[in-house]
C-alpha cells in the first residue's frame, strides 16, 4: 500500500523561476489495481510519478510504501526500495542502445538470485508476450520507436514487481500494441499495482480501476471507474456498412448500392461505367476523388459490425509470471558486476583507444620521472662507500701549533689510558691508505698498461670465513688476499681496456696485485660476498706497508708457513729475521771482522747493516738480526707478534688516526659515544673526531645530492599532479559522454556503490594492458640503456619500485574514476533523467 500526505515538491525553489509542481497531494493507493493518473502536459502526473517511485527529491509530506516511511528523500532506504517493490516503465525507454534486447531486459534481474538458465526463460516469456521475442538478440538501436517503447516495458515485467510505474507506456505504439500492452498490464493488476500516467482518456475508462486527474500540480478528481464494456479501435480506418444507411439502384442485369451517413448530403453519383474486352471502365463526371477499397489503399469494406474489444477479452487475457524473492543485497553481486563491466569495455570503442593512449604516455612520463627521483634520492652504497662499513675511527689533528712540543707524550697518555683500554686494544687496526695496481698481461699489445683499484679499506684476514666465500679460499701465504666481490664489481664497472678483460669477479682469482707497478706482492685467492669495500689481508702485511714498504711476517705466521721446520725458533721483541740469502753475507761480515761482540743491527726499511757493540732497543724501529729464513718465502722481515703489535702501536700514536673493527654493526655508536665522552680532556690540545666513516661518506654523498634532490622532486611531484589532471579530465569527460548509460543504471535501480564497483573493475582492467605494460617496457628499457657504460645513463629503478608505481598508478586512476561518476550518481535519477 502507498501512503501520500501532505507532499510538496518544488522546481529552482527560492529562486525567481521557483515552481510549485507538487502542490498538497495527499491520496492512498491499494495493493492492486490499475489506477491511472490523467492530465495535460505539464500539469505534474510525471513529476509525481517520479516522486511516488523515490526517482526524484520532495521537499515537503511524507510518502509510505508499506512499512517503510520518508520524510524526506533518503538515497540509501530509497535505494533499496525500489530494487525490491518497484519497476518503471519510461516514456523516453531508457534504454541502452548498443546492447542487445535480452541483455536490457535482464539487466532488471541483476538483484536477483537465480541462474543464467531462469533468467533467459523470464526474458523469452516476456518478450514472446509483447510480441517481440524474434528481436532478443538484436541491438536495440536498431528497432523503432515502438519496439524500444515494448522492450522497456518488458524489463519492468520480467521482474513482476509489486507496484509498476508506467509513464505514458503506450505513447509510442499502435493501436494492436496498445491493447496488447494494457491487457498485460491490467492482468497483473490482479496481483500488483500498476499506477500509469497517460493522456488518452478512452484507455484510462476503459483499462482502469481508479483515476486521478491533476491540474497545476493539484489532484483535482480522484474517483473509481466502472471500465466500460468494450474498447473500440481508434486507428480502424474501415468502412463497416451496417453503421451507414443504404440507396439501392436495381434492374433485371445490374445492382448498385450507395452506403452513406444519414444526416451527411453528399454529392450525387455520376459515374458512367462500360465493358470492354471483360473489363470495367469507369469515367467520373464528379469532383470528388474515386478511390477502390482494398488493403493497398488503407481502406476496407466489411458488410459487418466494427469489431470491439470486449472487457472479458480483457479479463482472460493469460499473462502468468511469478514474483521474485529479492536478494538481501540491493547491489550487485561480484559475478554481475564483473559480466556488466565486461560488456562496458567492448562497447568503449573509440573512446578506449583515448583512454589507452593517455593511460600509456603518463605511464611512461611517471616511470621516467620516478626513476629519475629515485636516482637521486637512491644511496648505492655499493658505489659511495670507501670504508667497511664495520669501522669507527679516531682522528686526532693538533689544535695549536704551538702544542707541537708535547704532542708525543700527551698521544702516548691517550693511547694507554684511552684508546687502547681493555678491548679496545683488540679492535684496533690502522688501515693502509695504499692503492693496488692491476697490470695487462693478458694481451701482448697491452702489456706494461695497469689500472689502480683504489676506494676500499684494508681488514685484518681474520674477520673473513670460509662461509663468506662465494670463489677461492682463504689465504695460507702473508702475501695472499681476498677480495669482496663488491671492489671487484667496481673495477669490472670501470669499463676500461683492462677491466673490460675480465667477465666476472671470478675471474680475478690468481690475479696478483701490486702496491705500485714495479712489484707483485699480493695474490687474489678469494672472493667474499660481504659486500663490503674491503680486501683482506693479514695483518703483519699491513703493517710492512705502511710503516717500511717492505713486507713483514710474524714469526707465528712462518711457523704455520713452514710446518715444523721453524717451530724451536725463538726469538726476543728486539730481535728479527731475515731471509737467508741476506743472512748469509751479514754472517761472512762478521767472520771477516772476527769479533763478536759486535750485533748486527737492521732498521725497518733500510737495506744496510750497522754493526753495535751493545743491543739496542726496538723504540726507533731498530732490532737485532738473529737469523734467517727460507728464501722462498717472500716477506723482508719475520718479528715477533708481539714487535709487530709494538710497531702498531707506534704507528697509532704517530699517524693520530685509528680505526676499531666492531664486529656488531649496531654497537658502533655506542663505541662512538663512548670515545667521544673519554677523549673530551685531550680536546684542549687536538680535535677530535670521532666517526663511522662508511656513514659519513653516505652523508656527504646524500648533502651533496640535496640541491638536485629538491628539484627532482619537484619535477616529479608536477607529473604526478599533471597525470592525475590529465586522467581526470580524460576520465570525467568519459563519464560525461555516458551519461545514458549512468541514467539507465540509476533508473532500474542499481546501486551507485555497484556502479561505482563497476567504473573502478573497469578502469583496473584497463590498466592491465596499459599502466602495467607500459612501465614494465619502460623499466626494462632504462635497465638495459644502464647497463651500457658507453650510454653514460645512471638511471636507477629497481623492479620493487616499478611494481609499487603500477600498484599506484592503479590506485590513483581507481580513485580518479570514481570522483566524476560518483558526482553523477549523486543526483536523483530524475534529474539525471533530464540531462
Amino acid at each position: 500500500m502507498i501512503k501520500i500526505e501532505h507532499l510538496q515538491k518544488y522546481f529552482n525553489r527560492g529562486k525567481r523561476s521557483e515552481l510549485h509542481v507538487l502542490n498538497d497531494i495527499t491520496l492512498e493507493l491499494p495493493q492492486t489495481g490499475l489506477v491511472c493518473i490523467l492530465g495535460e502536459s505539464g500539469s505534474g502526473k510525471t513529476t509525481l510519478l517520479n516522486t511516488i517511485g523515490g526517482l526524484d527529491v520532495f521537499q515537503g509530506g511524507t510518502l509510505t510504501v508499506d512499512e517503510t516511511i520518508l520524510k524526506k528523500y533518503e538515497p540509501k532506504k530509497i535505494e533499496h526500495l525500489r530494487c525490491e517493490k518497484f519497476g518503471y516503465i519510461f516514456q523516453n525507454y531508457y534504454l541502452l542502445q548498443d546492447y542487445t534486447v535480452a541483455y536490457n531486459v535482464k539487466l532488471a534481474l541483476s538483484h536477483y538470485d537465480l541462474t543464467d538458465e531462469e533468467k533467459d526463460e523470464r526474458v523469452s516469456y516476456v518478450l514472446e508476450q509483447l510480441g517481440i521475442g524474434r528481436y532478443k538478440k538484436k541491438l536495440v538501436s536498431k528497432l523503432s520507436g515502438g519496439q524500444q517503447q515494448r522492450v522497456s516495458i518488458a524489463r519492468a515485467l520480467v521482474k513482476s514487481p509489486q507496484i509498476i510505474l508506467a509513464d505514458e507506456p503506450t505513447g509510442n505504439l499502435d493501436e494492436e500494441n496498445t491493447i496488447r500492452t494494457m491487457s498485460i498490464l491490467r492482468a497483473i493488476s490482479k496481483e500488483c499495482l500498476v499506477i500509469l500516467v497517460s493522456h488518452e482518456r478512452r484507455i484510462a475508462e476503459f483499462f482502469a480501476d481508479r483515476i486521478l486527474e491533476i491540474k497545476d500540480g493539484e489532484i483535482t478528481k480522484d474517483y473509481d471507474n466502472h471500465s466500460g464494456s468494450s474498447y473500440e479501435r481508434s486507428d480502424d480506418g474501415n468502412i463497416y456498412l451496417p453503421e451507414l444507411t443504404c440507396q439501392a439502384m436495381q434492374s433485371d442485369e445490374n445492382e448498385i448500392e450507395v452506403y452513406q451517413n444519414a444526416d451527411s448530403k453528399e454529392e450525387p453519383i455520376r459515374l458512367k461505367m462500360a465493358w470492354k474486352s471483360g473489363k470495367l471502365y469507369i469515367r467520373s463526371d464528379m469532383a470528388s476523388d474515386v478511390i477502390f477499397a482494398g488493403e493497398e489503399a488503407g481502406c476496407e469494406i466489411f458488410d459487418e459490425p466494427r469489431p470491439k474489444l470486449e472487457m472479458e477479452d480483457v479479463e482472460n487475457f493469460s499473462y502468468e509470471l511469478s514474483p521474485l524473492e529479492m536478494s538481501k543485497k540491493s547491489g550487485l553481486s561480484w559475478k554481475a558486476t564483473w559480466r556488466m563491466t565486461l560488456e562496458n569495455l567492448k562497447l568503449l570503442g573509440k573512446k578506449q583507444a583515448f583512454i589507452v593512449v593517455i593511460l600509456l604516455i603518463t605511464a611512461i612520463m611517471l616511470s621516467l620521472t620516478i626513476s629519475d627521483l629515485i636516482t637521486a634520492v637512491t644511496v648505492h652504497r655499493e658505489e659511495i662507500v670507501k670504508d667497511d662499513s664495520h669501522y669507527v675511527q679516531v682522528e686526532m689533528k693538533l689544535a695549536s701549533p704551538a702544542e707541537e712540543y708535547a704532542v708525543g707524550d700527551t698521544m702516548q697518555e691517550c693511547y694507554n689510558k684511552v684508546l687502547s683500554k681493555g678491548k679496545r686494544k683488540d679492535m684496533m687496526f690502522y688501515d693502509a691508505a695504499r692503492d693496488l695496481v692491476i697490470q695487462a698481461d693478458t694481451l701482448y699489445q697491452m702489456r706494461g698498461s695497469s689500472q689502480v683499484i683504489r676506494d676500499f679499506s684494508y681488514v685484518d684476514i681474520s674477520k673473513v670465513t670460509k662461509k663468506d666465500l662465494l670463489y677461492g679460499r682463504l689465504p695460507k701465504k702473508s702475501d695472499e688476499i681476498v677480495i669482496d666481490k663488491l671492489v671487484a664489481d667496481r673495477f669490472l664497472k670501470s669499463d676500461t681496456a683492462i677491466s673490460g678483460q675480465y667477465a666476472s669477479a671470478k675471474e680475478l682469482l690468481g690475479e696478483t696485485l701490486s702496491i705500485n707497478t714495479f712489484s707483485k706482492d699480493l695474490t687474489v685467492v678469494g672472493i667474499s660476498g660481504n659486500n663490503e669495500a674491503s680486501i683482506y689481508c693479514s695483518q703483519s702485511k699491513l703493517l710492512g706497508m705502511v710503516a717500511s714498504s717492505y713486507s713483514v711476517m710474524s714469526l707465528s705466521e712462518l711457523q704455520k708457513l713452514y710446518p715444523g721446520k721453524y717451530d724451536n725458533v725463538t726469538l726476543q721483541d728486539d730481535q728479527m729475521l731475515v731471509p737467508q740469502s741476506k743472512y748469509d753475507q751479514i754472517k761472512s761480515y762478521q767472520e771477516f771482522q772476527g769479533n763478536q761482540k759486535e750485533y748486527p743491527v737492521q732498521q725497518l726499511g733500510n737495506s744496510s747493516v750497522s754493526y753495535e757493540e751493545e743491543p739496542v732497543s726496538n723504540a726507533g724501529e731498530n732490532y737485532i738480526v738473529v737469523g734467517g729464513f727460507d728464501n722462498s718465502c717472500d716477506v723482508d722481515y719475520v718479528l715477533t707478534d708481539a714487535a709487530g703489535k709494538q710497531l702498531a702501536d707506534q704507528l697509532a700514536v704517530g699517524m693520530q688516526k685509528i680505526k676499531y673493527y666492531v664486529d656488531d654493526l649496531e654497537q658502533r655508536e655506542e663505541l662512538v659515544k663512548q670515545l667521544q665522552s673519554e677523549l673530551k680532556p685531550y680536546q684542549k690540545m687536538f680535535r677530535v673526531k670521532v666517526t663511522i666513516p662508511a656513514e659519513q661518506q653516505v652523508k656527504a654523498y646524500r648533502n651533496k645530492m640535496k640541491d638536485k634532490t629538491r628539484s627532482k622532486a619537484l619535477f616529479a611531484m608536477i607529473a604526478v599532479i599533471l597525470s592525475v589532471l590529465i586522467i581526470y579530465y580524460t576520465i570525467r569527460s568519459n563519464a560525461s559522454s555516458r551519461m545514458e548509460e549512468l541514467t539507465v543504471y540509476r533508473l532500474l535501480g542499481i546501486s551507485k556503490a555497484s556502479i561505482i564497483r563497476s567504473f573502478i573493475l573497469e578502469m583496473l582492467l584497463i590498466n592491465c594492458y596499459t599502466t602495467l605494460p607500459g612501465v614494465v617496457v619502460t623499466t626494462g628499457v632504462m635497465k638495459f640503456a644502464a647497463s651500457v657504460p658507453s650510454l653514460g645513463m645512471n638511471l636507477s629503478f629497481p623492479w620493487w619500485g616499478a611494481i609499487t608505481l603500477i600498484a599506484a598508478i592503479m590506485l590513483v586512476n581507481a580513485i580518479v574514476s570514481v570522483i566524476p561518476v560518483h558526482n553523477i550518481l549523486a543526483k536523483p535519477p530524475a534529474e539525471l533523467a533530464v540531462k
